[in-house]
């Protein structure tokens, strides 16, 4: 990871870009500061870095996610620890469906695809099937 040179360029680009969104009228008041990752490094003062100094911080810093999921985790009925019911519809919000890997109520250890290829089949089934029942979906 961010073995080739244009990554790190791009990283270094991605690091100014955030800093300029940061600056936007609708996102300044939403947080008191911005650090990078754990380093506690304020975003202004990393963006400020030397060339060097910055490669060394994003080295330090940076990681991935592979398989993110359950951002707005599926639980059983009534249950208020979670988003989605079993039906994927969106607790408190009627007609608001999601189907996708964030209703996963862990993350998995395998490529989320074939898995989220399911649930939004499996979605479009049951509404299609409603329909035809002529059932409120």
């Amino acid at each position: 990871m961010l073995a080739d040179p244009r990554d790190m360029i791009r990283m270094r680009d991605g690091v100014q870009r955030v800093l300029a969104l940061s600056r936007q009228t609708g996102l300044r008041g939403i947080a008191n500061s911005i650090t990078v990752a754990e380093s506690g490094l304020d975003l202004e003062a990393a963006a400020a870095l030397p060339e060097a100094e910055l490669d060394a911080l994003i080295l330090a810093q940076a990681s991935d996610t592979q398989h993110a999921a359950g951002t707005c985790r599926m639980s059983a009925w009534g249950d208020p620890g979670g988003v989605v019911n079993p039906d994927l519809s969106v607790k408190g919000v009627p007609g608001l469906r999601v189907a996708d890997a964030s209703i996963m109520p862990l993350d998995c250890r395998a490529n989320t695809h074939m898995t989220c290829v399911m649930i939004g089949e499996w979605l479009a089934a049951r509404l299609k099937a409603a329909r035809k029942a002529g059932r409120a979906v």
